[in-house]
């Protein structure tokens, strides 16, 4: 057509490089290495400088890549908020969550991590109700009740279950 052509190298598309970060990390935490896991996500999700392909917006091709592409941004900041829990980061990573819940209320991982943080920084009121509040949004507008874990997070805060205690030491700084 009237266009052009680029040649790149396997791994020289920004894409290429997060995907292969994201899916270090996924096997990292897998394989019970939350720290390796950290580092891959944070240098995969430092790759996203603004909104994917917002040069592009007008295009047909950004139509159907831009939600594509936010979805696999937001699955890996759920892979690292996984992370940073496991390595016993919940008080910071609460400030991260806010946000992200605001921006995307019906993701209900980004629910289950919040309610996860607040239960482990001694707040299980506070977990409790976002719990609740996680429930209202969904059954409100969606008209669903949460899937079956977060339920089941609810009930493992209201029985104290040891298995969501934070990870024993202190977290590396």
């Amino acid at each position: 057509g009237n266009g052009y052509r680029l040649r790149v190298e396997p791994g020289e598309v920004d894409l290429a490089r997060f995907e292969r970060l994201v899916g270090q990390a996924g096997r990292a935490l897998a394989d019970g290495s939350p720290l390796a896991a950290a580092e891959d996500l944070r240098l995969a999700l430092a790759l996203w400088r603004g909104p994917a392909l917002a040069d592009l917006a007008e295009q047909p091709v950004a139509r159907s890549a831009v939600p594509w592409l936010e979805d696999r941004r937001l699955q890996a900041l759920e892979l690292r908020n996984d992370a940073e829990l496991a390595l016993g980061r919940h008080e910071a990573l609460l400030a991260e969550l806010d946000p992200l819940i605001r921006e995307h209320p019906f993701r209900e991982r980004l629910r289950e991590q919040h309610v996860l943080a607040l239960y482990r920084a001694g707040r299980q009121t506070d977990a409790l109700e976002a719990y609740r509040a996680a429930r209202r949004t969904l059954v409100d507008e969606l008209g669903v009740e949460p899937g079956p874990a977060l339920q089941e997070l609810e009930r493992a805060i209201l029985r104290h279950d040891d298995s969501l205690a934070a990870p024993a030491g202190d977290a590396p700084a």
